[in-house]
């Protein structure tokens, strides 16, 4: 029972993983790495503990050998969400790094930067640069900042 809900929750965060929605490339990229790792960790799982099942209701040692057909569905769906995730990252936003020369405020760079000065653009600049209160205010002279396009 734990190794079928084990790869039904893996089905689940894959099928998960290809319903979100992406801004960037390395979001994409980022999960469809995770989705792997998460495959790896539970293949290595079931082979360290679903060798064989021994049932002893039956009074005496029955050894069964895991056929695999739940774990090839399971993987193909999770490859295909992988596969997915790398696709679509192409067609997303590539991470760009800028070194600012004078201090500029969040808005004004935005605005240079995506030519959009929306709530919702300027939030995600301040997100995906974890910038401090005080450098919402003034970006310093110096200062890295990620942007996308």
């Amino acid at each position: 029972m734990a190794d079928v809900n084990a790869l039904a929750g893996l089905v689940a965060m894959a099928i998960a993983a290809t319903e979100a929605e992406y801004q960037t490339r390395a979001q994409a990229l980022s999960v469809a790495t995770e989705l792997d790792a998460r495959r790896t960790a539970i293949a290595a799982w079931r082979e360290g503990g679903y060798d064989t099942f021994r049932l002893p209701q039956y009074g005496a040692q029955i050894d069964m050998v895991d056929d695999g057909v739940v774990w090839r569905s399971a993987s193909k769906v999770v490859s295909a969400s992988i596969a997915y995730l790398v696709s679509l990252g192409f067609t997303l936003a590539l991470e760009r790094v800028r070194v600012l020369e004078r201090p500029r405020t969040v808005i004004d760079l935005c605005a240079e930067l995506y030519g959009d000065i929306s709530t919702a653009r300027i939030d995600f600049m301040i997100a995906t640069n974890a910038l401090t209160g005080s450098e919402i205010l003034e970006l310093p002279r110096g200062k890295k900042v990620v942007w996308y396009g």
